[in-house]
């Protein structure tokens, strides 16, 4: 690979176009490239019309890596929810790196690896749809629902995207999945890995005594995680006194105050359905839910039929607004703005109820990301 075209101007391309300067390798257009590296956020449909092979980040980095003989080892993550949080269990659990979709891209640290290292990845279907060659030596499966349908268009394809972190796996290589999710059983089962099945009953969840997750779906998370570094050689004394320490990142079923005797939660990262009913159901008190983002057409209907019996009141703002608002459901009340919803959940709370920010879609009507989400959301909270 002497030739090299990237396709994109964020992070990623960014780090890729960097990295192409300091090993002497030329950047050049797609119709005269040997590969042509493709952003995240770039869908296959947009792709330029050229004979030159395109593929992602994850696969250049991990091509890179192969060719120099310092592919280190590899722990990837995937899944619909969940990800960033098992990725970062790992990392903490096991003192390695933590890179992909997580926020700092493989490419980045490709010059520090040796083979002796270890690596986790968060990857996203996103990634993985550029990955051909690329293999893991841990796969770990987390769970699959309706998300990226105006990309994937199916279940099917979402599910096919998401297979291609195991498709090149051997029996000597590991894959630790969900087998309380079909879709991800499913994957499973095409690999020839080792398979290591894990359950919300599974005896490991004994270990988690981290009391500041919230959450059945964090339970799982834990366990996938725990399991991963029982299958590194961790003990489980370690591991279960490594886990008391672990702090989940920002934005993720995040207490924010309580105020007047109401509980505040910014859970900003839920940008997807699935998501946000598993937020609802962590908690025992009535919960007062604030909903917003673009509309990722999926089924919103049954949605709302099912987060419904899961808390007391529901206001959204942004572009859901028109969207839940013509279910004429007395239950949704949509305003134009965060403020307003989020004083809307307020007014119809009582002391010891939870304000849960858990918007169900992703930012990018209102703002840059979930975090910017997420930010204003605190912000207005911490002014009441």
């Amino acid at each position: 690979m002497k030739r090299i075209a990237v396709l994109g101007e964020g992070v990623t391309a960014k780090s890729v176009r960097k990295k192409l300067k300091e090993w002497s390798l030329e950047e050049v257009s797609p119709d005269k490239a040997d590969v042509v590296v493709a952003s995240p956020g770039i869908s296959p449909d947009d792709y330029p019309t050229t004979q030159s092979e395109i593929i992602s980040e994850i696969e250049f980095s991990f091509r890179i890596l192969r060719e120099r003989g310092a592919c280190p080892f590899i722990i990837a993550v995937t899944g619909t929810n969940g990800k960033t949080t098992v990725t970062e269990m790992i990392s903490h659990l096991l003192g390695i790196p933590a890179l992909g979709n997580i926020g700092v891209p493989f490419i980045e640290r490709v010059d520090s690896f040796k083979q002796e290292d270890k690596v986790v990845l968060e990857l996203s279907s996103y990634q993985l749809e550029g990955c051909s060659t690329f293999v893991p030596d841990i796969a770990v499966l987390l769970n699959l629902s309706p998300d990226h349908m105006v990309r994937h268009k199916t279940m099917e394809n979402y599910a096919l995207q998401k297979s291609h972190i195991v498709r090149n796996m051997s029996a000597e290589q590991r894959v630790v999945f969900n087998c309380d999710d079909m879709w991800m059983t499913g994957i499973a089962a095409g690999s020839p890995a080792t398979k290591l099945a894990f359950s919300i009953e599974s005896k490991i969840g004994g270990l988690w005594l981290n009391t500041t997750l919230k959450g059945s779906h964090n339970k799982s998370n834990a366990i996938a995680a725990m399991l991963v570094a029982r299958s590194c050689g961790l003990t489980d004394k370690f591991i279960a006194e490594k886990m008391i320490s672990f702090k989940a990142a920002e934005h993720r079923m995040e207490f924010v105050r309580e105020y007047e005797g109401r509980l505040f939660f910014n859970d900003s990262k839920a940008t997807n359905p699935d998501a946000t009913i598993k937020a609802a159901q962590s908690f025992s008190v009535p919960v007062h839910i604030v909903l917003s983002g673009e509309d990722k057409h999926v089924d919103y209907r049954s949605f709302i039929e099912e987060l419904s019996p899961l808390v007391a009141s529901i206001s959204v703002y942004g572009d859901l607004a028109d969207l839940l608002g013509k279910q004429n459901n007395p239950m949704i009340k949509p305003f134009n703005t965060l403020e307003a919803a989020v004083s809307y959940s307020f007014e119809q709370s009582v002391r010891r109820d939870v304000v849960l920010f858990s918007p169900s879609s992703s930012s990018y009507d209102l703002y840059k990301n979930y975090e910017a989400r997420g930010t204003a959301f605190k912000h207005y909270v911490e002014s009441l």
